[in-house]
C-alpha cells in the first residue's frame, strides 16, 4: 500500500479509531422508543416483530481505506425478513474517490466516482440497552456478509464484504435508526495487483414498510 495515498501507519490507525468510537456512540444513544417493562423487551420471547417484512434503509457515512483516503459513501438498502433471525438484502453506494495522483494507484485514475451494488445475508438477533434506571432502548443487533459488484476508475470488480450494525426501534412504530460498519475487500484494477481493504460506517433512517410489532 503505497505511503503517498494513505499516510503513515498511526495516521490509519487514528482515523479507524475515530470512527469506530462514532459508531460505538450511535448504537447506544437514547431514543424515543423505550418502555417501561424491562422483563418484555430483555426477552426474546416476547418480541413480536413481523416475520416477514420489507425494511428500506438510506445511509451516508465516512468511506476510508486503500484506494481513497477520507471521503464519504451514500446510498440506499432494501431487505427482506423472512424470520425473525434471518434477512436478506441489496444495497447500492457512490462515493467519490479521494487518492494521490503523485501514487501509483492515482496515476492510473481517469474517473473518480466508485460504485457498489452488493448483496448479503443478514443474522439478527433481538436485544435491548437499559439507558437509565427504568427505560430501555429496543433494538436488533445484526451480522451480514455478502458480496457484489464495484466500479472503480472505469473498471468492473468483484467483492466482498462483513459488517456488523444495530437496527434501533422508535416512534412511530414503521420508523427506526440504523447505525452500520462494514469492510470490503477486492482486488487492485493497476498493474501492480493486490488486495484493497476499505471501511465504512453506515447511518441513516430505516422505514419498515411492514411495521414491527411489540
Amino acid at each position: 500500500m503505497p505511503l503517498q495515498q494513505w499516510g503513515n501507519c498511526a495516521d490509519k490507525e487514528a482515523k479507524m479509531k475515530f470512527f469506530l468510537t462514532i459508531f460505538l456512540l450511535l448504537i447506544t444513544l437514547p431514543g424515543k422508543g423505550w418502555t417501561q417493562e424491562i422483563p418484555k423487551v430483555l426477552n426474546t420471547d416476547f418480541r413480536k416483530a413481523q416475520k416477514s417484512r420489507l425494511v428500506f434503509s438510506p445511509f451516508i457515512g465516512p468511506y476510508i481505506g486503500d484506494t481513497v483516503s477520507t471521503s464519504y459513501i451514500v446510498g440506499s438498502q432494501l431487505a427482506y425478513n423472512w424470520s425473525r433471525h434471518f434477512a436478506t438484502a441489496v444495497d447500492f453506494g457512490f462515493s467519490p474517490l479521494e487518492f494521490d495522483p503523485q501514487s501509483v494507484y492515482g496515476a492510473t485514475v481517469t474517473n473518480k466516482k466508485l460504485y457498489h451494488l452488493n448483496g448479503a445475508l443478514m443474522g439478527v438477533v433481538p436485544a435491548a440497552v437499559k439507558v437509565s434506571h427504568h427505560k430501555v432502548l429496543e433494538m436488533d443487533l445484526y451480522g451480514l456478509l455478502g458480496g457484489g459488484w464495484l466500479k472503480i476508475n472505469r473498471s468492473n470488480r468483484a467483492n466482498g464484504f462483513a459488517g456488523i450494525g444495530a437496527l434501533m426501534y422508535l416512534k412511530p412504530p414503521w420508523f427506526a435508526f440504523r447505525a452500520e460498519a462494514r469492510t470490503y475487500v477486492y482486488k487492485l484494477p493497476i498493474a501492480r495487483g493486490g488486495m484493497s481493504v476499505d471501511a465504512a460506517i453506515l447511518v441513516g433512517p430505516t422505514f419498515l414498510i411492514a411495521p414491527a410489532v411489540f
